[in-house]
């Protein structure tokens, strides 16, 4: 799979996401722990974030830096 996300993209493993949001593993793992972050969901053993619910907290974050400084 390409690095490349693009719209057909649904589900993200911790690697996709990391390139995808810019921050590091260490970082998101420390947003997931603190329930900071969407949640994953687990096909066959395999932890995913959906593309959707991501662009979702992002969006909320980006905003709330711009309006709040």
């Amino acid at each position: 799979m390409s690095e490349n996300l693009d719209n057909k993209v649904r589900l993200m493993r911790m690697k996709q996401l990391s390139n995808y949001t810019s921050l590091s593993r260490a970082y998101l793992y420390n947003l997931i722990k603190d329930s900071d972050f969407p949640n994953s969901i687990s096909l066959k053993g395999i932890r995913m974030w959906e593309k959707s619910d991501v662009d979702s907290w992002l969006d909320k974050h980006i905003n709330k830096e711009v309006h709040h400084g």
